[in-house]
């Protein structure tokens, strides 16, 4: 990749972020702006200052803020008691399936009776290379 499109490409990127930081943070910015001043729209310059809604929010959203933390811990207490044993589970299982065809595949080739070069593993790279000893 030439430096030219290397930079270019880091340009788009950046600006793609910071067009999503924009999209996010713009209408965060503004509900925080008219959260604090007494009109129902955005007017230069505000005309009344209050802090009012903060106090009535534990009264209002109190219950359903509670609802939902309690919700919340109950998914993760759960996922973790049920996905913590499975995913040991399944590791396990793979390893062990693992093991089991590491061995039968790619175990030093040992003469077999009927034919000494049939019996060397062709599956795994990592075959022995020795030769069966001669008599």
């Amino acid at each position: 990749m030439t430096d030219a499109l290397a930079r270019v490409e880091h340009a788009a990127v950046s600006l793609l972020v910071a067009l999503g930081i924009a999209l996010i943070g713009v209408p965060l910015a503004l509900t925080l702006y008219l959260s604090v001043f007494d009109e129902k729209l955005i007017l230069f310059p505000p005309h009344a200052y209050t802090l009012d809604w903060y106090p009535a929010i534990p009264a209002t959203f109190g219950a359903p803020i509670w609802t939902s933390l309690q919700l919340g811990v109950a998914a993760v207490a759960g996922s973790l008691l049920l996905g913590v044993p499975a995913g040991i589970g399944l590791s396990r299982a793979i390893a062990s399936a693992a093991r089991g065809w590491s061995a039968r595949c790619c175990s030093p080739p040992s003469p077999s009776p009927a034919s000494p070069s049939a019996s060397r593993s062709t599956c795994c790279w990592s075959a022995s290379t020795s030769r069966p000893a001669r008599a």
